[in-house]
């Protein structure tokens, strides 16, 4: 009896020791499911979170293009408005389209830095300034050259301050008149 008691104490002993070990590989099962499920949890929630980022970024973004107005200027009837592009500086038309992008390289315009001044125009050379004929009062004698006096005193013609100002005699002599 004491053998049948030794076989059953041990097969007791072998039915125990599996049991454990169903249940120990049952513990890591259930521990490695919990660690899936808690990373899944973690990217659902780190994509939720990218998101709603990008989302906050979008919504900061219309409002940004809400307040940026249209360009100075009239619209042209068929082109819309005229853009100079703040990335590469080209000038282009809106084509009416509601996104005015740079056909060079597809910035909106709308994204446009609102902090940002538009460059100084590049100032022009100064005109070159002529200096006036100086104007003679009706006292004053305009200086002749000897040549033209001697010509206009021969001919009997007194030399006015009046029609010397002017190349039409005709001219002066309306002036003198009233």
């Amino acid at each position: 009896m004491a053998a049948k008691k030794k076989v059953a104490a041990e097969a007791a002993k072998k039915k125990a020791a599996a049991e454990a070990a169903k249940k120990k590989a049952a513990a890591l099962a259930a521990k490695e499911k919990a660690e899936a499920e808690r990373l899944a949890r973690a990217a659902v929630a780190e994509k939720k979170k990218r998101d709603q980022a990008r989302a906050a970024a979008d919504k900061k973004l219309r409002r940004a293009r809400a307040k940026v107005p249209p360009p100075a200027g009239p619209m042209h009837p068929t082109r819309g408005y005229k853009y100079t592009c703040f990335a590469c500086g080209l000038k282009f038309y809106d084509m009416n389209r509601p996104e005015p992008t740079c056909p060079t390289c597809e910035e909106d315009q709308r994204d446009r830095p609102l902090n940002v001044t538009p460059p100084a125009p590049t100032p022009r050379k100064a005109a070159a300034v002529r200096p006036m004929a100086p104007l003679l009062d009706e006292d004053e004698i305009a200086p002749a050259d000897d040549n033209a006096a001697a010509g206009d005193e021969a001919q009997g013609v007194a030399q006015d301050p009046a029609t010397a100002i002017f190349d039409d005699p005709g001219q002066a002599s309306e002036t003198d008149e009233s």
